[in-house]
């Protein structure tokens, strides 16, 4: 993502303070849409027993409505900062640089999304396991972009073929090393379990089964707090166990509303200046927080937490959605 919005910025000349939210907000609606393969959408599907296209109409609106209003706040700012003279700049020297777009010949636009598209249909459509799915998107887009693919610089060899061969390696090798934030950051989620097994718990459980309040309300409200005290979306998975052991079996509300309420809420609170992945992003892109971090707030703090707003007031005006 970050080579492709880099580029697309140097090419339009926008700021390049706006790299951080433009990887970010982005994240935020795919997490927002229904279908998504969004470890917050994973995990509270498995909780519930549902599938990540539930509370589709809700899910779609608030999705809409982020993009929307995220497209209108960034247009607006970035116009305010090019009319005032500023546009890209080159990160400095000894920074994080920017990937250039390679000249090289790409593959089409149409076939460069097939493997995404394919992802998309094994999940949803054929209801096979995510990492089934994800691992089908990545063996159909080595065999798709074979040919443009760099050869590694390792092997020495002249036959073409086998140097693209150890090139996909190279990729694959490089994507490990890449995971290891992302696969810390799950450890949260074993923390969630902890939490979920230990006597706070049923305090969280006593006090919110207890106050008298419509259950999509009393829901969004723990999955929202709990999001914010975990640092992360690892939170919902308590908020999504207390959903399946008291309000859908008292029948206070649907799996599919608490689901589509969960999955909302896991979008606030999730990007603080503190959190781990807004963090790793700018140290990525060079950006100082000061700098770039105000966007960022807007779009995927003020923007996400309307969208629990307008998805829970859906679920109490109609339960059945």
């Amino acid at each position: 993502m970050m080579a492709i919005v880099s580029s697309l910025m140097r090419e339009t000349n926008i700021p390049r303070r706006y790299l951080p939210v433009l990887l970010i907000a982005p994240t935020a609606v795919g997490a927002l849409m229904p279908g998504s393969l969004y470890i917050a959408s994973l995990v509270a599907s498995q909780v519930l027993g549902v599938r990540s296209t539930a509370g589709f109409v809700p899910g779609l609106i608030v999705t809409i409505f982020v993009a929307a209003a995220s497209l209108f706040y960034l247009k607006r700012l970035i116009n305010k900062d090019t009319a005032a003279g500023r546009g890209w700049t080159e990160p400095e020297a000894n920074g994080p640089q920017a990937a250039v777009e390679s000249k090289d010949k790409h593959p089409n636009p149409i076939v460069a999304c097939l493997p995404l598209v394919a992802v998309i249909v094994c999940y949803n459509l054929i209801g096979m396991e995510a990492f089934a799915a994800i691992a089908i998107g990545v063996i159909f887009a080595v065999v798709l972009f074979f040919p443009y693919l760099n050869s590694s610089k390792s092997y020495t060899s002249s036959n073409k073929f086998f140097a693209k061969c150890y090139g996909v390696v190279d990729s694959l090798n490089e994507g490990v090393g890449n995971a290891g934030i992302p696969a810390i950051m799950l450890i949260s989620f074993g923390l969630a379990s902890c939490i979920q097994a230990a006597p706070a718990y049923e305090i969280i459980t006593s006090f919110f089964t207890g106050v008298s309040l419509p259950a999509a309300l009393a829901l969004a409200l723990v999955s929202t707090i709990l999001v914010g005290a975990s640092c992360g979306p690892a939170g919902m998975m308590i908020a999504a166990a207390l959903a399946a052991d008291a309000f859908i079996p008292a029948g206070a509300i649907t799996a599919g509303a608490a689901f589509r309420i969960l999955v909302t809420t896991a979008t606030v609170f999730d990007t603080l200046p503190c959190f781990p992945g807004p963090a790793t992003i700018f140290q990525l892109t060079g950006i100082k927080m000061k700098d770039g971090y105000g966007p960022v707030g807007m779009t995927t703090l003020l923007f996400t937490a309307i969208a629990v707003v307008i998805v829970t007031v859906l679920f109490i005006l109609f339960p059945g959605l």
